[in-house]
């Protein structure tokens, strides 16, 4: 596209988006799993709407209280302390083992514990997933560049994009019941992964003001 506009290709450095250092090392699935008292027994999933608690976080809990299958849910509401209520409100009387969390740090550690995450298509949420090579569940999009991520990562075979109408808790038993096809997300994750995004970018700017003397 901005060879289309006029760049020349030596202009153009496809880096990825700067994540945290953390994010270049995958933790140990166990050791995840250990610090937050979760069993390898039954799936992971992770649920997140950024630091915000946004992308329908109630909607999704919901929907899995109908799944029969026993499930192990974190959930993260970010800043958002009406959703931390709710969320632990539901945690108190489902049938899925449910841990609620504010806005944290630990994101890694879930993510690293985690057969699955359901989330909005935010940008840096699903670099740090790609990074954790964590298959996806995308849904309830930002309208612009976020419904342009869950196109691309749909395409790519990271993620599966929920699209409006369509029902949450088949997807979530769909691709928890076939770890075969789970198993090739989280290769075309590792493929598409970019944790040293940052340091790239650095570089690329330091080479080109080089480039300037």
């Amino acid at each position: 596209d901005l060879r289309s506009y006029g760049f020349r290709a030596e202009q153009i450095f496809p880096c990825g988006i700067p994540i945290a250092a953390a994010f270049q090392e995958v933790p140990r699935r166990a050791e995840a799993l250990q610090a937050l008292g979760l069993s390898a027994k039954s799936p992971v999933v992770l649920i997140m709407g950024g630091g915000l608690g946004l992308g329908g976080e109630s909607f999704a809990l919901e929907a899995l209280e109908t799944l029969a299958m026993q499930l192990q849910i974190v959930v993260v509401a970010g800043k958002n302390q009406s959703l931390l209520a709710q969320a632990r409100g539901f945690a108190g009387k489902s049938h899925h083992k449910v841990l609620v969390f504010g806005y944290t740090d630990r994101v890694r550690e879930f993510m690293a514990a985690a057969d699955l995450l359901i989330s909005k298509p935010g940008a840096l949420t699903i670099s740090e997933a790609l990074a954790m090579g964590l298959p996806m569940l995308l849904h309830e999009p930002i309208p612009g560049p976020e419904a342009e991520n869950a196109v691309y990562e749909a395409g790519e075979g990271t993620a599966v994009w929920l699209r409006a109408g369509e029902a949450l808790a088949p997807a979530v038993q769909t691709l928890l019941s076939q770890p075969a096809r789970l198993n090739a997300m989280k290769e075309q994750a590792n493929i598409c992964r970019r944790p040293q995004a940052a340091h790239d970018i650095v570089e690329a700017i330091v080479g080109q003001l080089r480039q300037e003397k």
